[in-house]
């Protein structure tokens, strides 16, 4: 599978920055527009699986990665981290369990394991 970010909840000066920063990566990167917040993040990725039908809201910003292997992700957050780009974005890998998904379903369990975890620390 190839390489490919999808990004929710960044503005066009921000995927211009990250545009630049991530393109050695290889990666296709799409920017979801709200307009398609009803779809599967599998059906984002352009794999054959429905779209739920109902949007949910992002509060935040996410970023869901597709076929990268540990060093590649490892490299795309360390040039994320260096752009600016740090904890507030909540990030995942799509997986069979979460492709069915819509973008807010992923955003509210990632919110809340977010959450779980700055808890846990404290």
């Amino acid at each position: 599978m190839d390489k490919k970010v999808l990004f929710f909840g960044f503005t066009d000066s921000e995927m211009k920055t990250l545009r630049a920063v991530l393109s050695p990566l290889g990666a296709e990167l799409d920017n979801i527009l709200q307009e398609e917040w009803d779809k599967s993040i599998g059906a984002l990725l352009g794999l054959p699986i429905g779209s739920s039908g109902r949007t949910s809201g992002i509060d935040g910003k996410m970023l869901v990665m597709s076929g990268f292997d540990q060093d590649s992700m490892s490299l795309l957050l360390f040039q994320m981290k260096n752009a600016g780009f740090g904890t507030d974005v909540l990030k995942a890998v799509a997986t069979p369990a979460n492709i069915s998904w819509t973008p807010g379903q992923l955003y509210r369990e990632l919110s809340a394991e977010h959450a779980h975890m700055n808890r846990s620390a404290k």
